[in-house]
């Protein structure tokens, strides 16, 4: 799994299966359903809390695990 969060991070930004959000406060439980919602709508996807959408895509520290964010 953290070989495939890698490949996304190298991604040049998000597509419609991909979605980035930083996440670093509180995040809204209904935004998270609406994002959920909108890549079933596609097909499916992956939605990646703790990350930068702006390019170049970056981890953003949010006090989960700092193991998933190195490099």
């Amino acid at each position: 799994m953290l070989a495939q969060l890698h490949a996304w991070l190298a991604e040049p930004r998000e597509g419609e299966h991909l979605e980035f959000k930083e996440a670093k406060a509180q995040f809204d439980s209904r935004e998270l359903r609406r994002y959920c919602v909108a890549l079933a709508n596609v097909g499916g996807g992956h939605l990646v809390l703790g990350v930068s959408n702006a390019v170049p895509t970056r981890a953003v520290p949010c006090g989960i695990s700092r193991r998933c964010c190195r490099h």
